[in-house]
């Protein structure tokens, strides 16, 4: 079976359960990346015919996907058109591929790397069983540490400034430890809207007053930012300063919010959103696994990245041969 960017091929021919058994494949997608010795990730069809001067597939379904119609609202005719020219593009790559990877002295590694395709498309499709109850009750658990990691931080700094500072903001957060100044919109209550449907409700007045911070660390070489008189304050840069006192509390606990938010975020609630996203039942992720993506050929994964899955959020994904 030959095809571009196969595996997604093979997963819509399960899902209606016209996958034929005992097949072998060539993934002509895998074979460019191949010859390209790993350096264009998903090379795309188009791309690659125009390069070895391939009959290029029309476009004629880029006018209906603008507007935003499905598949099922084009008429029939244009899509046989573009079936028709898909499949004459992708078999003349194939042609051409053979001969490539041969001279190439690719041949075996490339075969190889086609049967791992049908045990990776196997693997996503199987996907890995996911507590949900467990991912909600951790990301509520981050939530409340979070929360307390806040107020700790506005214990450090001018209890009067204190509850207008966003510890989530770069800007903010630069000012705190860089020295700087930052301005904050106060709200302060005006009296009472007499008319209209507010009638009774409070008004109020807002005044932006400007805090000036006093350095509290050393600036590192490099920090820098674009925007004048502010710095880097990523996780990197945070590991990498020197603080004492005041300043090392606030470094510290900034890094193990970053942490916590990573967590809640992107797993905790991040997971369980793609569920509804991609409509995965029976409590499975179905990540993806990827071949055409590292110039190492390691496989990379993603949506979500299991390979960055940390020993907290891999207590979420459970055996469901117990």
């Amino acid at each position: 079976m030959v095809g571009f960017n196969l595996k997604y091929d093979l997963h819509w021919l399960r899902r209606y359960n016209v996958l034929p058994g005992g097949i072998t494949v060539w993934d002509c997608q895998l074979a460019e990346f191949l010859l390209t010795s790993q350096t264009e990730s998903y090379p795309s069809l188009a791309a690659t015919c125009l390069k070895y001067g391939l009959p290029l597939k029309s476009d004629t379904l880029k006018e209906y996907l603008e507007q935003g119609l499905d598949v099922s609202d084009i008429p029939l005719p244009e899509l046989t058109e573009y079936l028709e020219g898909d499949l004459i593009s992708t078999e003349e790559l194939f042609l051409k591929q053979v001969d490539l990877i041969r001279e190439a002295g690719l041949w075996n590694l490339f075969r190889l790397q086609c049967q791992d395709l049908l045990v990776l498309a196997d693997m996503e499709y199987n996907g890995m069983k996911y507590d949900l109850e467990k991912s909600k009750s951790l990301a509520q658990a981050c939530q409340v540490e979070e929360d307390e990691l806040s107020r700790s931080l506005c214990g450090l700094v001018d209890p009067e400034i204190a509850p207008h500072v966003n510890w989530n903001s770069g800007d903010h957060l630069s000012a705190i430890l860089y020295g700087g100044r930052i301005s904050f919109d106060l709200r302060h209550e005006n009296g009472v809207y007499k008319s209209g449907r507010n009638v009774g409700k409070p008004r109020y007045r807002i005044e932006t007053i400007e805090y000036t911070f006093p350095q509290l660390v050393k600036l590192l070489q490099g920090s820098e930012l674009k925007k004048d008189g502010f710095y880097k304050t990523d996780i990197d840069t945070l590991k990498g300063i020197k603080a004492k006192g005041v300043a090392k509390q606030i470094v510290n606990t900034s890094l193990r919010l970053s942490e916590l938010s990573k967590l809640r975020g992107t797993y905790y609630e991040g997971i369980p959103k793609k569920f509804d996203e991609y409509g995965w039942e029976d409590n499975l992720v179905h990540g993806q696994l990827n071949q055409c993506v590292a110039v190492t050929g390691r496989t990379s994964s993603s949506n979500p990245n299991g390979l960055n899955i940390t020993s907290d959020v891999k207590e979420c994904f459970v055996s469901r041969y117990q």
